[in-house]
């Protein structure tokens, strides 16, 4: 094996002052650092292969060297037998086209294969490999395109794939040393993951439809995790699944978990001392209370290899359609039809004019149906955490209709507020932003894709 030359590692990564650089000459930057990382996951795992011959303890020799965890080693390790097995991953690697982490969902995807389907997989993989390589898939859009060839090949509509992952159903439970915590860590199938987030997010609306305990933190992602613990310590106390009858603990149609408890806590109304408070409430059987809803969405623009529209459960997942029945049996199904990123129908009222000021419900269904995160271009926060924001303002006449809301995180909702970013939004959803600077992005139309493994 030759020595490495880090200079040969380096050669074409041009040097950039960043304090002058230009967008574009940022963007090349990273395009740079991109293929120079990509190269020396190449190299640190030929390194660990060769230390496999050498030592008995190769995982341990890398996660020292690196100096990171051992899990990191054995990622490595992995990472050396995939592209030992796949030249053309060594190939994609070397010319930065693609990065360790496509490596990583690529061994994770065949060493979940059994029989014919691996076999088939594993001579399909070149093609699909330059064809992730050529254009510029993510590991998680790699990983699906991975997952849609196994299941063309074994064309049962996902029902094995559903069967390993039951299989691999996991949940581990643990105190953290350092902080004292509690801590829980699982992983479900899709359709239980299903069930389980539509219980959640049903208890977390009942719950907190009008009061926000006071012990919520008051970022918007933190705020939605508390009460999402708080949902389920509710629901292990076996409240959950019949709930109080009391009106006050039941979402209403013009209120949204995220804006009610937000229009409360300015009041100064509705704050909970302890925890306990709201639980001693959830006494009297309801049916409605921890009901799971299902807001199916339903994407018409273009079918998948079943022939069927892509359905999405708010979550990244995926679920066979003859498994659809039993998962809705026992839900409030809320579908939203789309395409072409427009919604073409919704259950509720999606226009409320100058009526109220809050979204409703029926309105973040629709929002969520278009948009699975944050509106502005390359934000990545989830749809989950974030709020519905008027595009022409509500103080300065903008209507609570749906053609005038668009999804913005915390940080982005700031932006438009009070750092002077100013969004127009076409008739089709086309999104313009004008910063300060004078600099104009624009996007089209938004697009869903289907739910990436």
């Amino acid at each position: 094996m030759e020595i490495i030359d880090p200079s040969e590692i380096m050669k074409g990564f041009r040097r950039v002052d960043l304090r002058a650089a230009r967008a574009d000459e940022l963007r090349g930057a990273l395009d740079n650092i991109r293929c120079v990382r990509a190269r020396l996951d190449r190299v640190e795992a030929e390194v660990a292969r060769r230390l496999e011959t050498v030592t008995g303890t190769p995982e341990r020799d890398v996660a020292k060297g690196a100096q990171r965890s051992n899990r990191h080693g054995g990622k490595v390790m992995a990472r050396a037998a995939a592209l030992a097995k796949t030249p053309e991953l060594s190939d994609a690697l070397e010319a930065g086209d693609l990065g360790g982490e496509h490596v990583d969902v690529f061994a994770k995807v065949l060493g979940a294969l059994e029989g014919p389907v691996k076999s088939q997989l594993t001579e399909a993989a070149p093609s699909l490999i330059e064809r992730a390589a050529t254009s510029g898939s993510t590991p998680e859009e790699f990983a699906a395109s991975l997952h849609a060839a196994a299941e063309q090949i074994a064309a049962d509509g996902g029902i094995s794939r559903l069967e390993r992952q039951r299989r691999a159903t996991r949940l581990r439970t643990w105190t953290d040393r350092a902080t004292g915590m509690w801590r829980l860590s699982g992983s479900f199938d899709p359709e239980s993951g299903a069930r389980i987030h539509g219980r959640l997010e049903a208890t977390m609306a009942a719950l907190f439809a009008t009061k926000t305990p006071s012990t919520a933190p008051t970022e918007a992602g933190e705020k939605q995790d508390h009460l999402r613990a708080l949902a389920l310590l509710t629901l292990t106390k076996g409240v959950g699944q019949f709930g109080s009858s009391s009106s006050s603990h039941r979402p209403t149609e013009a209120t949204t978990t995220d804006e009610s408890t937000e229009a409360s806590e300015s009041s100064g109304a509705g704050q909970f001392d302890e925890w306990d408070s709201y639980d001693s409430e959830l006494t009297t059987p309801s049916k409605r209370f921890g009901r799971p809803e299902c807001i199916v969405v339903i994407d018409t623009t273009s079918l998948g290899p079943d022939g069927n529209p892509t359905v999405d459960w708010g979550i990244p997942i995926t679920i066979p359609w003859q498994r659809v029945e039993d998962l809705c049996r026992n839900a409030t199904i809320r579908p939203v039809i789309v395409r072409d990123g427009a919604v073409i129908d919704a259950d509720g009222e999606l226009n409320l004019g100058r009526t109220t000021r809050l979204a409703n419900r029926a309105q973040r269904r629709a929002l969520r149906a278009v948009y699975a995160m944050c509106a502005v271009p390359g934000c990545t926060v989830a749809f989950d955490h974030t709020k519905p924001h008027h595009v022409h303002w509500w103080r300065h006449g903008g209507p609570t209709d749906f053609a005038n809301l668009l999804p913005l995180c915390s940080k982005h909702h700031h932006a438009a507020h009070e750092g002077g970013w100013l969004l127009t939004l076409g008739p089709d959803r086309e999104l313009t932003i004008e910063l300060p600077t004078g600099q104009i992005m624009r996007t089209g139309p938004p697009r869903r894709r289907p739910a990436a493994a």
